[in-house]
This record gives C-alpha cells, structure tokens and sequence, in this order.
C-alpha cells in the first residue's frame, strides 16, 4: 500500500470514527477504530520523512485521547476532544452537522495532503515544491530558513504576510508552504467574510499545524481584523453566541489548534498596523522578470507534453506582463490551438497567430490599455484628468480600469496618478505616438502593399494601375493635374520627380495600362518582377 493509500485509509476511519460517536455506537467500538488509525500513523510516519514528525505527533495525541475511553467519559467528551465541538443533540437532525463533520475531516489535517491533490487535479500548471517555484528568489531563501527552523523546532511556523499584485503567485506559494509543512491548507477569502460567525465556522476546521491562507486580508471587516488578533497570538477566538451544550447565548471562547495564518493583499496601505505587525515573516513578491516567465512558460509546456523553443517561449513572456497567472493563461491557449491543429509543437507563426487574435502587442497591451492611452492623448492632451471622468469616457467600469488597466501602466511608466488625476508621463506621450500609432501607419502601408499584390497575383492589371495612381495622387497632390488624363498624370510625374529609375518603371506601368485598355498597342512586356518592384517603391515614399 502506497503513501497516498495509507492516507485515504488513515482518512476514512478517522470519519467512521467520528461517525461512531455522532451514533452513540459502544465506545468499545470508537476505541478499536481509534487504534486503527494511530496504527496507521505510525505507519505513515514510517514510509513519509516529511510526514514523520507529525504524522507521530498526531498519533500521540489520539493515543492519549483513547486512554481515556477505557475510563467513564462520555461520548461528548471524547467527541470534543478529537473535534474541539460538542456532539449535536440527539433530537435535532445532524445530517446538516455530519456533513460539516466530513468536509472538516476529511483531509485529517496533519496527515492529508488533499491540498495537493487539488493543485494537482485543479491546476497541473501550479508548482507544489519550492525547488519547483521559479523566481522570488530573496523570498525562497528566507522561505527555505524559516521552514527548517520551524521543523526543527516541531511548531508550526510564524505568520506571514504576502503583498503583490494580483497574478504574482501568492496563492500557489501559501499551498507550497502547506506542502512543504506537511500541513493541512484552509482557504478563505476576505470579501466572504461577513461577521465574527463566519470567521469561527470557517476557523472550526482548522486543525494542529494547518497553514490557514486568507485572501485579499485587506477587506477584512474590522470586528473580524480585531477578533484575528487573539486568534494568532493566543490561538482562541471570543465572540458573543449560542453555546452548543447550554443552547443560551452567552460570551464564548473557542480555543484554536497551533496554525499558520497567511495573508495575501494586493493593497498593503490599507492594513492596520496592529494587524501588521502581528505577522512575523512579511514578503514582497516583484514582477517576475522575462526570463523568469520564459522559464515558467517552459516548465508549463513541458508538463502539458508540447515543444516550445525559447525564442516562442520569450515572446510570450514579453506579453505576460510579468505575471506568472498570465503566463501560464496564455499556456493554456497555446495548448487548446495546438490541440485543434494537432500538432505538439508551438512556433513562431503560432505565436504571432494567436497574439493577432488576441490583439495583444509585443509589449503585453491590449485593445482596453491602448484605447486608454489614445484617449488620454486625443481627449485630455496627456491629462491629467479625473478617474470618474476618464471611466465615463471609456465606457468601462472603475474596477477594472484601477485594478485590471492601470497597475500594468504603471509599472511600465507611462502613466502618473496623482491627486489631481490620471496623467500620461513623457515616455506614455512617446509610446502613443511612436510605437502605437508609428505601427498602425506601417499597418497600413502593409494592407495596402498586400491588396496591390493580390491584384497582381490575381492578373487584375488595369485595377493594379488605378489603385496605385490614386496612391501617387495622395503623395504629390501638387504635382499632378488630378483632372488630366493617365498618361498626362505619368508625364507629369516623370517631369516634376528626378528619379531616372522610378520614371522608367511608371513609364512601363503606363505603358502596360494602354495595352490593357487598347489591346493593339502591345510596345512594352512588363514583368510581375518589374512591377512588384513598382509596388514597394510607390509603398516606400512618403506624403510631402
């Protein structure tokens, strides 16, 4: 039997165990399932060295708890000692309990590693190990110390906090910690919790060691914020409610297991410092760096089984804005496209395929960031101006532009926020008008250049002719008598612009076009070449 067997094994008589007692079966019963699951254990604690010291440690305590039922103690008794909740009453239905009961027990938190099962099932993307976790380096480091500290010390390690943008993988490294703990991983998020009730019901199925991760902490309601100091530094939680046993509300303390709190927020400004200061370990995760990306992206393709070259494999990172989540998204594209073209290999034309699709440049902007650096420029003259106002303006909701647009601007500098607006900086004035618009001009030179030569591919001369007059019209507007005939248009031109070569090559066009439109007069043969060549010249100038 496997480690994992030996778990789920370990798991499913810990719950009959449970069950037994919700029954009221014989305590001799609960008695021998209890041995089951010490022996089990232990034996985990044999075959796992990461798991050793609290798979033992775990089976001491239930050792010392089924001591106890060889004495008179009651069902409840034992109930609350494995649980730390009182059996509910016989006469109130307990199918709504029992089902907590299961959800609660059924990872045994010093033993399970469902966390991991989750990442693995839920997300084959997410690293489950630090030697896995790519970047963050500085972060590892102290990381890797404070965990072996921790072991050493056979306690659960000291709280942490975790500040970054959203997409940096502050989610995926709480997991690893958990893993790399050997703990049980409880996952809340701030928003979900409403009062101090919700807060213990979700705090009741924490469990010796468990790693608890609360999300964007920052939004915390303040009676929850002030009821989690207790909780981290006295383990145990006061709030005003029914007791189960009494049935009368009355002030209770709920006395909580050893854990590890991890918060994460994307707004580290808007924590109290008393909240602050209660977290021991307290890391900022960066922007990961293109390399770094370029390493994640091919770790995820690599455990997908598709091929992507590094220079692919950097031109996505270039467009993951340094977030690894966005990263591994655009994997998971590459993937499905992959898939429908059967292949397992990602090229280059894949690459730039896809990005067109997405309309999404080689810088990672977007249609919504580009539209928002357009309109900065052609509406406000570069700002500044107010986020309600611009919001209006965009047709887009103020979350999305403040949590979704602007950090990514930000970071790259081109724009400011300060009290008097939004505002673009020097180099958001020079990408507006030298990348972005400098490319939409060679765009379109480019479809006008493609809708030339698929004239010519398509042997549609006299269309050819005339859609390239009326490009030379637009250049030289002075140069030509726009009311005169073709061939006074090209005499007109030969005179006016001293270029020998460019005069032979119009007068062949002109030449080509009156065989066209009079078939008897055949002076010249104008080749394809010739006249692909007539195209990229005319292409190339530029309006005066």
């Amino acid at each position: 039997m496997n480690l994992t067997e030996l778990k789920e094994l370990c798991n499913k008589y810990y719950r009959e165990c449970l069950s037994l007692l919700e029954s009221r079966e014989s305590l001799s019963n609960v008695h021998a399932k209890l041995l089951m699951v010490i022996d089990l254990l232990l034996k985990i604690g044999e075959i796992s060295p990461i798991d050793k010291k609290t798979a033992n440690k775990k089976a001491v305590d239930l050792f010392n708890i089924a001591r106890k039922i060889t004495k008179d103690v009651s069902h409840d008794g034992i109930y609350y000692a494995l649980t730390n909740r009182h059996l509910p009453k016989v006469e109130e239905p307990i199918k709504e309990e029992t089902e907590v009961e299961e959800i609660n027990e059924e990872r045994v938190k010093e033993v399970s590693t469902s966390s991991n099962n989750v990442a693995e099932s839920k997300n084959i993307l997410r690293p489950l190990r630090l030697v896995d976790y790519i970047g963050q380096d500085d972060v590892k480091v102290q990381l890797e110390n404070a965990i072996k500290a921790a072991k050493l010390r056979g306690a659960p390690l000291k709280h942490i906090i975790l500040f970054g943008n959203a997409g940096l993988g502050k989610t995926t490294l709480s997991r690893i910690i958990a893993n790399e703990m050997g703990a049980g991983f409880v996952e809340m998020n701030g928003p979900t919790i409403r009062d101090v009730q919700s807060f213990v019901n979700m705090f009741s199925k924490v469990h010796e060691g468990d790693v608890v991760f609360i999300d964007e902490i920052h939004r915390l309601p303040t009676t929850c914020a002030e009821a989690i100091y207790s909780a981290m530094e006295d383990y145990q939680i006061s709030y005003f409610g029914k007791n189960p046993s009494s049935g009368v509300n009355e002030n209770i303390t709920l006395r909580l297991p050893r854990f590890t709190l991890i918060g994460a927020t994307t707004h580290s400004g808007m924590l109290s410092k008393p909240l602050l200061d209660r977290f021991t370990h307290q890391f900022h995760l960066k922007n990961y760096t293109n390399e770094d990306i370029c390493k994640i992206i091919e770790h995820s393709f690599a455990k997908l089984n598709l091929e992507c070259p590094t220079v692919c494999a950097m031109e996505i990172a270039k467009r993951s804005r340094g977030l690894p989540r966005k990263a591994n998204s655009y994997v998971d594209k590459f993937s499905d496209k992959a898939l429908l073209e059967g292949t397992n290999i990602i090229d280059s034309l894949m690459v730039e395929d896809l990005f067109n699709e997405l309309k999404i440049n080689e810088d990672g902007l977007d249609s919504f960031d580009i539209t928002y650096l357009e309109t900065m420029v052609d509406k406000y003259n570069g700002g500044p101006v107010g986020l309600d106002t611009l919001c209006s303006c965009l047709l887009i909701d103020k979350n999305i532009v403040e949590n979704q647009i602007e950090p990514y601007l930000l970071f790259r500098g081109l724009i400011k926020v300060s009290s008097s607006g939004r505002e673009l900086s020097p180099a958001g004035i020079d990408y507006v008008n030298n990348v972005i618009r400098g490319k939409q001009e060679v765009a379109n030179d480019n479809n006008d250049k493609n809708y030339y030569l698929s004239l010519l591919e398509d042997h549609q001369y006299e269309k050819l002719v005339i859609a390239l007059c009326i490009k030379l019209e637009g250049i030289f507007k002075d140069k030509f008598d726009l009311n005169g005939t073709f061939l006074e248009m090209m005499q007109d031109f030969t005179v006016n612009y001293s270029d020998e070569h460019m005069a032979d090559l119009l007068n062949k066009l002109r030449m080509k076009r009156n065989e066209m439109v009079h078939q008897e007069d055949r002076n010249t043969e104008l080749s394809d070449d010739e006249i692909k060549e007539c195209i990229d010249y005319i292409c190339g100038l530029e309006v005066e």
